[in-house]
């Protein structure tokens, strides 16, 4: 699932770069895919987790 949202808005309104934007949308796809086991709700240890093991798979850039 992809968010359609324009990023220049966002970016204009919340004062946040492509990156920061990219992350939150990726943040907000793994909570809703998680929704049905745990209600899109974890921790932050798993969420980074899931993150970096996403990113591995599409050779984005890792978090720290």
């Amino acid at each position: 699932m992809r968010f359609a949202a324009s990023k220049g808005f966002w970016a204009e309104k919340l004062g946040v770069g492509d990156f920061y934007y990219e992350l939150a949308v990726q943040i907000v796809e793994v909570c809703l895919s998680t929704n049905h086991i745990n209600g899109g709700v974890m921790t932050v240890d798993e969420l980074r987790n899931r993150l970096m093991r996403s990113r591995s798979t599409s050779k984005r850039e890792a978090i720290s």
